[in-house]
């Protein structure tokens, strides 16, 4: 009679694992209902012991929740490991039928340390489902679709959705010039597309709806000297048309911007050809010009009464353009009056506000601007402010690390990079509708104070990620912080990475100029394009070309610092 009960209790056990398990499939169902495997093997083990029925399921209980708790610690199968400890406890019950007391306690210890240590063993030589799948790479990846593909390159950043990416080519596989190429490329399925092949600066910008692009290329190399440069508009699904010719008169196009809008672009016009694709001091101000993307000429836009009227930045939930002049921060919409938002200092460059398109919020809501101070002519200390579309402050973060700041995706939550006086970086959380400012520490510093840092923050608005020189051991690093936790990982498999924003699924898109991969906040990863070919020189990329892709948005504040104090100064 003893042997039909135990049948019907394992029956039970197995049937009402079955339906768990298709109830509460995923991560932590899957753990659940694979547990009540062994909780059967424990009830049968229990009955051969000579234990109560109560007994029975106290013991089985007690191993099928260590089983399911340390599977849900660990990156184990959890079907493995479920049969492997059910298949030891059954082994174990006809054992059980013989003996004293004390050998049935003693075999019901066995059973716990056999299981535990097959278990970690288990672990540490078989991996987890999920960790399989993100160590392998998608069949459907384009490795090999494309005779012509980027082999050595730099990303660029992803459009606004996180569907796509920009890379900058500095050597295709097909190539056998001397020119540069940019690609777009779908960070989900890999898909890959061939936009311009040129001589493009590493400087562009997405379409708010993320099907083209705009960015400056000239005629001719722009590493042999001063060389004017047009402008280009490029469609993510290939190719590409010329915008705006070079100037004929030694100007140069620069800078451009796409509105939020995405029905008109904003671009700088200098008044002399930059030097090996690097604008240094000029002779004369800059204007500013806006145009269609489609056709048209360019139209200047000024803010009346200003010397100096740079387009900086588009207002996110209109036509707005965000104008940076020697009296302060202006929003231009078409057909109205300039509205200032911000005053600059009452003393020279005391402060001086200058807004950038990253610092828009994406809701449209907030503006987040830079406040220079200057000192001998040199920028001295850059603090960083929010305000709303009224001028009205919101809070703000002093003494940034130069442009380590971002926006979640919902505009609720701002970040940005400082550093105490130990140089240990921090990130600070500022939350515009309360104005509270919550710092993490980090426990990182900069190996190198002169290069400068990104920071982006996860669409969720939970995890932000550092790109800098973090580690010693690397040029460049990944780290990631939890904002709730305060947790700070730098993740070991990322080393000399570039990191160029984040996925909808929470994954961040990194690159070592060869490959592009994604990369979750636990240390995952999971490629997302490998050339088909090997890489025919891997010293090709350099610190210059990882500085250039670093410094050109600095390089953009460091032109309009430099009018501004050339404005102060007479």
């Amino acid at each position: 009679m003893r042997r039909w009960s135990d049948l019907m209790y394992l029956g039970w056990s197995l049937a009402l694992a079955a339906l768990v398990g298709v109830l509460l499939s995923g991560a932590s169902g899957a753990w659940l209902g694979w547990a009540l495997l062994p909780l059967a093997a424990g009830v049968v083990l229990g009955r051969c012991a000579e234990l109560s029925r109560a007994e029975s399921f106290a013991h089985a209980a007690f191993v099928a929740a260590g089983v399911a708790a340390f599977g849900s610690l660990s990156d184990a199968n959890p079907g493995v490991c479920a049969v492997l400890a059910a298949g030891s406890l059954l082994t174990m019950a006809g054992l059980a039928r013989w003996g004293n007391r004390a050998t049935r306690i003693w075999v019901a210890a066995m059973v716990l340390l056999i299981t535990l240590g097959a278990a970690i063993a288990l672990n540490r030589a078989v991996p987890g489902a999920a960790g399989r799948l993100a160590a392998e790479p998608s069949r459907d990846l384009p490795t090999s679709a494309l005779a012509d593909q980027p082999e050595m390159f730099l990303p660029l950043d992803l459009d606004d959705a996180g569907r796509r990416v920009a890379l900058w080519s500095i050597l295709d596989s097909e190539q056998t010039d001397d020119a540069q190429s940019i690609w777009s490329l779908d960070v989900n399925d890999g898909t890959l597309h061939k936009v311009f092949h040129g001589y493009p600066l590493p400087l562009l910008e997405w379409s708010p709806a993320g099907d083209r692009l705009v960015y400056p290329a000239s005629e001719k190399p722009w590493d042999e000297g001063a060389v004017p440069f047009g402008i280009h508009v490029g469609a993510a699904a290939g190719g590409s048309s010329k915008r705006l010719p070079a100037p004929a008169d030694g100007g140069s196009w620069m800078y451009p911007s796409w509105s939020k809008q995405g029905n008109r672009l904003g671009v700088w016009r200098l008044p002399e050809a930059p030097e090996f694709g690097s604008v240094g001091p000029l002779r004369d101000l800059p204007r500013s010009f806006v145009l269609s993307p489609d056709g048209g000429e360019p139209t200047e836009i000024a803010v009346k009464g200003c010397r100096l009227s740079l387009l900086s930045a588009w207002e996110a939930g209109g036509e707005g353009a965000l104008m940076m002049t020697e009296h302060g921060i202006y929003l231009v919409r078409p057909d109205a009056k300039p509205k200032r938002l911000v005053a600059a200092g009452e003393a020279p460059l005391d402060p001086f506000p200058m807004p950038l398109q990253s610092g828009v919020a994406q809701d449209g809501k907030h503006i987040a601007y830079l406040e220079l101070t200057f000192k001998g002519g040199d920028i001295d200390r850059i603090d960083v402010n929010v305000i709303d579309m009224n001028g009205r402050g919101r809070g703000g973060i002093a003494n940034i690390v130069p442009l380590a700041m971002g926006w979640s995706a919902d505009g609720k939550l701002f970040a940005a990079l400082t550093q105490n006086r130990r140089g240990e970086l921090l990130v600070n959380v500022l939350d515009p509708e309360t104005r509270r400012v919550k710092s993490l520490r980090t426990g990182l510093k900069r190996t190198d104070e002169d290069f400068p840092c990104r920071l982006s923050v996860s669409r969720d608005g939970k995890v932000v990620a550092i790109n800098g020189p973090l580690d010693k051991g690397a040029m460049l690093s990944v780290a990631m912080v939890d904002l709730t936790s305060g947790e700070t990982k730098l993740l070991p498999n990322c080393h000399n990475h570039l990191a160029s924003g984040w996925r909808p699924d929470g994954w961040l898109v990194v690159s070592d100029t060869q490959t592009v991969s994604a990369v979750s906040p636990a240390g995952q990863r999971q490629p997302i394009f490998v050339p088909s070919a090997a890489g025919r020189s891997e010293d090709l990329c350099s610190t210059a070309m990882l500085e250039t892709t670093f410094r050109q948005p600095i390089e953009r504040l460091q032109v309009a610092a430099e009018m501004a104090v050339q404005l102060a100064r007479k």
